[in-house]
Order: C-alpha cells, then structure tokens, then sequence
C-alpha cells in the first residue's frame, strides 16, 4: 500500500462522521486508489505521474461526499502566524506534522517561545495546536471556508507543478523531543539545529535536508523523488530515495542508505555502513579507526571508497565489465571488512 495514497484519501474523508456508510466508501476508493497506483506504475508511470493521476481522479469525489454530515467542528484556532506562550512549553515531548504541498522549516526560537510563521505566496491554512505531550502542525482542506473552485483537492493537484507557502517552526532550547515524525506531499522538510532523540521525514516529492541536528537514536528519512541530504550525529541513520540524491557528513553507529537512479556521497565516522545505488555512483569518504564493516553496491555506477591513513580493507570486491583496484596500506593496523560492487562500473578503493 502506498503510503501517500492513503494520506490522500484519509484526508479527504477526515472531516465526516464515520459512519458505517462512510467507513465502506473509503474503504472502497482506498482500494481503487491503491489498485489504480499499482496499475500506473507497473506501465511504467513514476511515482509522482502516478500519484499526480490518482489525485486528478478524485476531482468529483468533494462534491459527492458533501452530503454526508460532517464532524462537529473544533474550537477555531487562528490561521498564519502563531505563537505559544513561554510558560508550559517544556511539557511538550513529541512532534507531528502533517503537510500536503507547503514546506517547513524547523529551527531554534530566538526569544524561548514557540513561534509558527508563514514566508511566501498562498493560503496553506496551517494550524499548530498541542494536544498533551505532543505539538501538532497540519495543513487542512480549507481552513473552514466553503468548498470552491479553490478547493483542497485542486489546489493538492496544482501543488504537484508549483511550491506552496513555508512554513518557519521556532522550537526553544526548553523543548526536549523525543519523537518527531513529518510528512510531506509535494514540499521540502529542512530540520536545523534542533536536538531529538528520533527523527522521522517523509516526503513524496520534496526534499529532505537535516542541518548540523543531533539525534541521540535514530533519524529516518524516506523520499519517492526527492533529494536527501543531512548533515548530524545519530546513533542509526536510515536513508531511502526512488530517484534523489543522498549526501550525509557526521557521526553514526549504523548507516543505511539506498536509491534507484540517484548518487550516494557520504563523509563521515560510522561502525557499520550499508549504501547501494541502481545506476548512481556511491562515493564514500570513511573517517576514524572504529569501522567494522562497508557494504558498497552499484548496477550501472561506480564505486570509491576512501579509508583514512591506518586503516586496510579486508576486501571483496568484483565488477563485470569495470576495473578493481584496492590501494589501501597492506601494512596498516587496524582492519575493517569491506564488500563493494558494481556490475559495469569501477571499485577503486583508497
């Protein structure tokens, strides 16, 4: 199951009664959109094109579903920017946001408040409340305005072609997190300098950058096209793109790290490191004495892979077509267990 069809439709039935009518509908359009995305990929439509498809199909779905009674509406929160008073922001443990084509950018507040401000053109209708321990940023449908031609569902289907509004979070140095999870359609997710112990981003289209972050556990990106590029120290650093780019400088324990047709360039300390690419090339710069495995895999690309001086490669290398060569120091001290290849590239090791 697409993980981005079915934020799709779950949106488009949020704001009903679920009734077991309702419950059944979305049910039955999850299953046509899912089978309908499945149908557009396997004839050769990326993943983009096919969502694109899926999203142009619902067009006429707002207008039959207006008869259903809708949920009793919330307290109204204000739209565009906000703040949050400096007293009880040191209660908040968990951050979630929820982002169709706007962009955000999360970054340390200037003042010890909790700040949400809106840079660039358009009506993202952003809303930022706290529900317990968690702070919780979502971009509805229409704000609370009546359905028109500017409705969610037309703009989610222009968002697929142009940028939406920014968002910019300011977090205090008082908030701890220890969860954070985003997810984006269509706009870029930028993390900087905020300290957590997990970080979790998800995007469809956009981009995913981490700036100079800390994470004492876990970072997880995942993107379908979008380019990955982060820059921190975490204890386990998952990166996943269909057709980006990975770039990562810092610290880790255990890397992973795999796209289809983009270039894999990491820099970095680590323990054990695992990166593949389709038909990009994987470049790796090892930093440190206390590497004890690289796995290193190209198709069509090649791959480098340069150790720091007292440091050997117990290597296993191959490639069909291309050229091998292991320049590391026979002599040196320390040993790490390298496997590396490529089908019709080079493996050069340093």
């Amino acid at each position: 199951m697409n993980a981005t069809v079915e934020r799709i439709v779950n949106l488009l039935f949020e704001d009903l009664v679920q009734s077991e009518e309702v419950i059944a509908l979305r049910e039955e359009v999850m299953n046509n959109c899912q089978e309908r995305y499945r149908d557009l990929r396997e004839q050769g439509l990326t993943e983009d094109d096919a969502i694109g498809q899926v999203v142009e199909s619902l067009k006429g779905m707002e207008e039959m579903l207006a008869s259903y009674p809708k949920k009793k509406a919330d307290v109204e929160d204000p739209f565009g920017d906000q703040s949050f008073a400096k007293a009880g922001v040191d209660t908040i443990r968990r951050l979630r946001a929820e982002l169709m084509d706007a962009c955000i950018v999360v970054e340390p507040s200037p003042d010890g408040g909790i700040h949400c401000k809106m840079d660039g053109p358009g009506s993202p209708f952003i809303r930022v409340k706290q529900e317990g321990e968690c702070l919780v940023v979502t971009q509805s449908k229409d704000g609370g305005e009546s359905s028109s031609a500017f409705s969610w569902l037309g703009r989610m289907i222009q968002s697929w072609t142009s940028g939406g509004c920014d968002i910019r979070l300011q977090l205090p140095k008082a908030v701890s997190l220890s969860d954070v999870n985003i997810h984006t359609m269509s706009g870029d997710a930028i993390w900087r300098k905020v300290p957590a112990d997990r970080l979790e981003i998800h995007t469809a289209s956009g981009d995913a950058r981490v700036e100079n972050a800390v994470c004492r556990r876990e970072i997880m990106i995942h993107s379908a096209s979008g380019d990955i590029d982060v820059d921190g120290d975490c204890g386990r650093l998952s990166m996943e793109s269909m057709s980006g780019d990975i770039d990562w400088r810092g610290e880790a324990d255990r890397i992973f790290c795999k796209t289809a047709s983009g270039e894999v360039d990491l820099d970095g300390s680590f323990r054990e490191l695992d990166a593949s690419s389709v038909s990009g090339d994987v470049d790796l710069n090892a930093c440190g004495t206390g590497m004890s495995r690289i796995q290193l895999r190209s198709v069509s690309g090649d791959v480098e892979l340069n150790l720091p001086r007292g440091v050997r490669a117990d290597a296993q290398i191959s490639s069909v077509s291309g050229e091998t060569r292991n320049d590391s120091d026979p002599e040196a001290p320390v040993t790490v267990r390298v496997y590396a290849s490529t089908v019709s590239g080079d493996v050069t090791i340093s």
